[in-house]
């Protein structure tokens, strides 16, 4: 029977018939050998190296480039905005300036309307139908007319109508107005609501005046 000779765990073969034995070159190359498998073997099984069928190793870092869009609105807030944005408007009406609707009200995408005593419809920012003339229209001939508008009043309110398209901060209000300069000032009253986003002006109803 030929005996076996292990080496570093790789069996060698020696032959009793013949006497030999194998040299110190072979031994060492299979000490190498078996080292170096072993190296590889290690590597292989490193916990950091595993990888579950299906699932390749990812090559670099992944970054969410673009987060979805929330389905609710992300933004609350309340009226307080509304007070120096409407003590700026009505001080430009009544000093005869044209005031820029960019300056006090939201975009036009998002805006509600303008409502006042001298008009019978809501006003939009930018749409002109019939004798509807748009809210920079208006609002340059009531500065034109000499109107005058003063705050006397302003109350701010809760978040209001959140899940729809009127959403946002409200507002109250009183003043002393008038349409034109051959009319008395009068004392009138008023509501809004402020787009959250812009913190600007998304509706505005002046009642009476």
């Amino acid at each position: 029977m030929t005996p076996e000779v292990a080496v570093a765990g790789v069996p060698i073969l020696t032959s009793r018939s013949t006497g030999r034995r194998p040299s110190i070159a072979t031994i060492a190359l299979l000490v190498g050998l078996a080292s170096y498998v072993a190296v590889i073997l290690l590597a292989g099984c490193a916990p950091d190296r595993l990888q579950l069928p299906g699932h390749p190793e990812p090559s670099a870092e992944f970054t969410v480039v673009n987060p979805p869009t929330p389905t609710s609105h992300p933004v609350v807030c309340n009226g307080a905005a509304g007070e120096a944005l409407l003590r700026g408007l009505f001080a430009d009406v009544s000093e005869g300036r044209e005031p820029s609707v960019a300056k006090y009200f939201t975009e036009s995408g998002d805006f509600g309307g303008w409502r006042d005593p001298s008009v019978s419809y809501a006003i939009g920012l930018d749409v002109q139908l019939g004798n509807h003339v748009t809210l920079q229209a208006h609002l340059d001939d009531l500065a034109a007319q000499h109107a005058e508008l003063v705050l006397t009043r302003f109350s701010v309110q809760a978040y209001s109508r959140p899940g729809t398209a009127a959403a946002g901060g409200s507002f109250t209000f009183g003043l002393q107005a008038r349409p034109d300069a051959a009319t008395a000032l009068a004392v009138g009253e008023g509501e809004g609501t402020i787009d959250c986003y812009t913190g600007k002006i998304k509706t505005l109803v002046i009642g009476r005046w």
